[in-house]
Parts: structure tokens; C-alpha cells; sequence
């Protein structure tokens, strides 16, 4: 039996299953079950339901003759252990995973959308500043150079310019799913199914919801205490790498930028050379 209605935020992936999650830890709580209604007003942010949740009815349209319940119902104080507990009954409705198990080291990077709305604590400045977490989260891969990384990215150029600048030894690999499957729903699980996750922006509710549902660690290279409060997430920081950009350009891309800003190396696109002139021959 579901006891009420709710009307989900219609923003992006991340933000609604973030609703999901409080909203099933406060169902658990007070022994309930509630139906979510999926929000798809905005066109440009309209998703199929491709997940469900124990304490949660996931569905287009309220269901009559039961009471609606508004944001008031998240005044309520959730611990951690609640919030964690809960984000553990998010489920995929589809199969995916890594080949013979591999747990990679999820990279999220969220630029376009989240740079240049001034006075906003989650955006980023300008450009230049997402360059500077583009090259901290490229630094600190190269660093711990983990066997396996899966990068998903809101812009493949992003995503190109990060494997352009990791070390040779770091395999980056795919789930494997159905290649019917949308792009934000492989993205997302694909980052829950990982070792832990690196946040590379300033803030992403996509990068911390999927770092609870897969109950992993979310490195963040800002200590925001309003954001760790919020998510209640498994937050490691990365606070000593320094604000510099240090990564290879493909040269269409540097005149779209201040070149002037960049340190650049050349060992990668050398040996790109060296294998492009040895196909030659």
C-alpha cells in the first residue's frame, strides 16, 4: 500500500535521485511507502524510469484518493547511516557491469553546464577555473595510477583531453551494456559499479548520488561544508594539489583557450607520432 504522493524536482539525473534517496530513508523511518512522481516538464531534461527503490513507487502520474506530501517532508534530519542505508535500495532496472568485475576508478566530469553563473556556491567561475579541476583530477589519476579508470564526461572533448594526459600504464575501460541504454542512466550506475569516484568539477549531485548508491568514496578537491552536510557522503578531500593547469592541448582545441595559461608536455602526443610514422612504413 503506498501511503502518499510526491512531485519530484524536474532537474537532472542527479538531483532526482537524490530526492529518491531521502525520500526512501524518511519512508524506512516512519515505515511507509510513498509514490515519486518522475518529473519530465522540461523537455531538455526529461528521462525515462529506468531504476526503482524498495520503499518507493517510481511512477509518471500521482496516484488519486491518497494525500501528497510537499519538500516539508525533508525538513526531517537524516543521519548518514539513513541516508547510506537508503541510497543502497536504488536500483538499475538493466544489467550492466565491468568485464570479469573490475572495479575502476570512476571519473565524473561536469563542466558546460556548471560554469559562469556568478554568485553560485556550486558553479565554477569561469572556464579557467574547470581546467584547474580537469588538471588536479588528471594529477591525482597519474598519481595513484590505478590498473582501470572508466571517464564519462557531459562534453567528449573533456574526456579526450583527459585520456590525452594519462599516464600509459592506466587502462581506461567500458561497461558493458545494452547499447540502447541512454547515456546519463549507463554513466551513472556504471560510476556506482567503481572503486570510488573522482568528482572533477567544483560540484555534482550526478558524481555524489552515484558514490552513495554505490556506498564508495568521493574525492572532491573543495571542502564545502554546506555540500558534505547535504550529501552526507563518503567525502575524501584533495585539498594540497596545486592551482595550475598542466595538461596537453590537441592544438584544435588551443586556440578556443588561453594558451598562455597552460604547461605543456609533449610525451604523449610524441609517442602518438612515433606509432602514426612506424604505421607508415
Amino acid at each position: 500500500m503506498v501511503d502518499f504522493n510526491f512531485s519530484g524536482r524536474p532537474d537532472g539525473l542527479g538531483n532526482r535521485i537524490e530526492e529518491v534517496i531521502r525520500l526512501d530513508a524518511i519512508c524506512t523511518r516512519e515505515n511507509q511507502k510513498a509514490n515519486y512522481v518522475w518529473n519530465n516538464k522540461v523537455v531538455n531534461r526529461s528521462y525515462e524510469i529506468l531504476l526503482t527503490s524498495k520503499n518507493i513507487k517510481i511512477a509518471e502520474n500521482e496516484i488519486p484518493n491518497i494525500p501528497s506530501k510537499k519538500n516539508s517532508v525533508f525538513s526531517a534530519h537524516l543521519n548518514q547511516e539513513e541516508i547510506r542505508s537508503a541510497a543502497k535500495n536504488i536500483k538499475p532496472n538493466f544489467n550492466i557491469n565491468f568485464e570479469s568485475s573490475k572495479k575502476p576508478i570512476g571519473i565524473h566530469i561536469r563542466g558546460t553546464d556548471r560554469i559562469g553563473k556568478k554568485n553560485h556556491p556550486h558553479f565554477m567561475r569561469d572556464q579557467n577555473e574547470f581546467f584547474i579541476y580537469l588538471s588536479k583530477t588528471i594529477a591525482l589519476a597519474n598519481q595513484k595510477r590505478p590498473e582501470y579508470i572508466y571517464i564519462c564526461s557531459d562534453n567528449e572533448k573533456y574526456r579526450e583531453i583527459f585520456i590525452e594526459n594519462l599516464d600509459e600504464s592506466i587502462t581506461v575501460i567500458q561497461p558493458i551494456c545494452d547499447k540502447s541504454l541512454p547515456t546519463e542512466y549507463r554513466d551513472f550506475f556504471a560510476l556506482t559499479l567503481c572503486e570510488e569516484i573522482y568528482m572533477c568539477s567544483k560540484f555534482s549531485s550526478f558524481a555524489l548520488t552515484a558514490s552513495l548508491i554505490g556506498n564508495i568514496p568521493l574525492i572532491s578537491f573543495v571542502l564545502d561544508e554546506d555540500v558534505k552536510a547535504r550529501y552526507k557522503a563518503l567525502f575524501r578531500y584533495e585539498l594540497d594539489l596545486p592551482d595550475k593547469i598542466n595538461i596537453v592541448f590537441k592544438d584544435n582545441f588551443v586556440s578556443n583557450y588561453q594558451a598562455g595559461k597552460i604547461e605543456t608536455s609533449s610525451k604523449r602526443l610524441l609517442k602518438k607520432f612515433k606509432n602514426a610514422f612506424k604505421s607508415i612504413l
